[in-house]
């Protein structure tokens, strides 16, 4: 059988010790092997949990791209993502996409310590789970939002918002709910919660002691323009630390089909209102993004530019 003939790796003389041209992994300085994986992980998630699970420097490594955003539908979601592969990997979870009911997470979520950004999507609990499954009184369908949490992230926004959620929150609230260190909040309208004509929202804004935040964004054009007026005259009394107002239309032809007296609402707030339209039509995809590229560029950003700017142009 004839022989293989491999060439042998050219090898490079120096002043000094002798390298090889293709050095093995392990060879390079830690900062280039960590160069390396973090490029190699930050192409997709399914290649970043495979380095992840290498070596206690890869999974370090590559823990920042994996838990950069996590957005879930089901509690199992984050059950397979956490437990097996990185049993500590929960803490690392700073922006997450939840839906809402009852048994969302089976206390999963409390491990998410070093949480800051929160979207919630419906407040409302899922009618599907049987009273028996609930934690709460078979009497209430009582938001779990305002239960007692270890976590307490200061960025929350409430998607497809209702006024039942907002409701409970009041009605069930626990000094250690999830809202007792929010700073920014946002209230998200979409075709199924929006405002109608005689309607209220009636947000407990008076539990928030820390906001200093607060935007209402529109997916739709049926809003009724005194209701919104309400709820941010209301935001602006009960929130004593309250600094910007935002209304975000996430559709460009939705601030033309109702009128809303922003100049009112500026002299009563001392011009703390900003109105912003939204270049993507979907408020949640538009969160995910801004989520995804480390919170760069988003509404609130926006909005204290543009409060600036005002504070600099004399009137």
């Amino acid at each position: 059988m004839p022989k293989i003939w491999r060439r042998k790796p050219r090898s490079i003389k120096r002043n000094g010790p002798t390298y090889s041209a293709f050095p093995e992994f392990a060879d390079f300085p830690m900062d280039i092997q960590r160069m390396i994986v973090e490029v190699a992980a930050s192409q997709s998630k399914a290649e970043a949990l495979k380095l992840l699970l290498v070596s206690s420097s890869f999974r370090q490594w590559t823990r920042p791209m994996i838990y950069r955003c996590i957005a879930l539908e089901t509690p199992t979601k984050l059950w397979d993502l956490s437990t097996d592969a990185d049993p500590e990997g929960y803490q690392y979870i700073v922006r997450l996409l939840v839906r809402s009911n009852p048994l969302l997470d089976a206390n999963l979520l409390e491990k998410c310590h070093n949480l800051k950004y929160l979207g919630i999507i419906d407040t409302q609990p899922d009618p599907r789970w049987a009273p028996a499954e609930s934690p709460f009184p078979k009497d209430s369908n009582a938001s779990v939002w305002a239960r007692q949490s270890s976590i307490s992230p200061t960025h929350i926004t409430i998607f497809r918002a209702n006024q039942l959620g907002f409701d409970e929150i009041d009605t069930y609230w626990h000094p250690l709910s999830i809202f007792r260190n929010c700073t920014h909040l946002e209230l998200n309208l979409s075709f199924r919660t929006c405002i109608w004509v005689g309607s209220t929202i009636d947000f407990p804004f008076h539990r928030l002691t820390r906001l200093t935040h607060f935007a209402i964004s529109f997916g739709v054009a049926l809003p009724d323009a005194e209701s919104v007026e309400m709820l941010v005259r209301k935001a602006l009394a009960d929130a004593h630390n309250l600094r910007v107002v935002v209304l975000l239309f996430v559709k460009e032809d939705i601030s033309t089909m109702w009128s809303l007296d922003e100049a009112a609402l500026r002299a009563i707030s001392g011009d703390k209102v900003v109105k912003l339209k939204s270049k993507h039509s979907s408020r949640e995809r538009e969160w995910l993004r801004a989520m995804s590229a480390d919170h760069r560029g988003t509404m609130w950003q926006q909005a204290e530019r543009e409060l600036e700017a005002r504070r600099r142009t004399p009137s």
